[in-house]
């Protein structure tokens, strides 16, 4: 619970921070390297985690959590810029903050790409929260394999991240998370056309994730810029609607998850297909539609 209210934190900030300092279409490109980064973190993180909890207990994993944590802590204190130019002291005074959320979930911009950011998110949560489940129990994978296959899924993703650089530079935004929903769909819903024909195999699933994922990052950095970017002087609140809806889909899938895990493969690869195709059709119908981000004027 801690941990989640500490990232919920660090996430509103660090999109803030980047409309702070950049427009949207630039920011895209600086979000795309933060992703990268946490792609690359993703990577290295379970097979280091497995050693640790191989060679010194489960303890040890959260002693290193606890390690980094004051690393940051430090990091934050001593170091860490300001980046809001001027301060609003109405900012949290309860009508102030009513109104400008009011504004805020009004803009279709905003519901447009912060509904893609989530639908995109879903998938991904959908595999994180189900994957250990169906690779170890029903395809008898070792943790120690099983992290090996997670790695791959974030090595996918930081890719899609750096693919994702270069098609900003031609198609911008919206026509970037249009190519990208090509990827999500031919993940999710490849994978439970394969499932639903009896295929059930570990590559099925690990193929799935990897397309998936590749889509995933190509999305992300585009969806939180696009969120926060309508809001110069809102940031940090369009930033912290657009995690709580984020938040709230990943809460609705864990608890979907927590009735449809039947000891088969067909509740992650069913709800990865889901949020494939919602993804793709926010991507071509609402963002398409309403995604060219245009600063407003409050």
């Amino acid at each position: 619970v801690l941990q989640g209210a500490s990232l919920a934190a660090s996430v509103v900030c660090a999109r803030a921070m980047v409309r702070d300092l950049y427009e949207p279409p630039q920011g895209a490109h600086v979000m795309s390297q933060a992703l990268t980064g946490l792609g690359l973190i993703a990577v290295c993180s379970p097979p280091l985690g497995g050693l640790l909890a191989g060679w010194l207990g489960w303890r040890a994993t959260l002693a290193a959590v606890a390690t980094v944590g004051f690393g940051v802590l430090l990091f934050i204190g001593l170091l860490w810029p300001e980046t809001l130019p001027s301060r609003n002291a109405r900012a949290l005074k309860v009508r102030p903050l009513i109104a400008a959320a009011s504004e805020v979930l009004r803009n279709r911009t905003f519901l447009a790409w912060s509904g893609l950011t989530a639908a995109t998110y879903g998938g991904l949560f959908t595999v994180l929260a189900a994957s250990s489940f169906v690779y170890i129990q029903v395809f008898g994978l070792s943790p120690g394999e099983y992290g090996l296959a997670m790695s791959g899924g974030s090595l996918s993703y930081l890719l899609g991240t750096v693919a994702c650089r270069r098609l900003l530079v031609h198609h911008g935004l919206v026509g970037t998370v249009r190519r990208g929903a090509w990827l999500s769909l031919a993940g999710g819903v490849g994978g439970a056309t394969m499932i639903a024909a009896g295929v059930q195999s570990a590559w099925v699933v690990f193929a799935a994730h990897l397309l998936y994922g590749f889509g995933h990052g190509i999305h992300q950095p585009c969806a939180q810029v696009g969120a926060v970017g309508p809001f110069p002087k809102m940031a940090g609140l369009a930033s912290a609607l657009a995690g709580f809806l984020l938040a709230l889909i990943a809460f609705l899938v864990g608890l979907w998850l927590g009735q449809a895990m039947d000891g088969t493969v067909r509740p992650l690869a069913y709800g990865l297909a889901f949020w494939a195709v919602m993804t793709a059709l926010i991507a071509w119908t609402l963002v398409r539609r309403h995604g060219e981000v245009s600063a407003a004027t409050t």
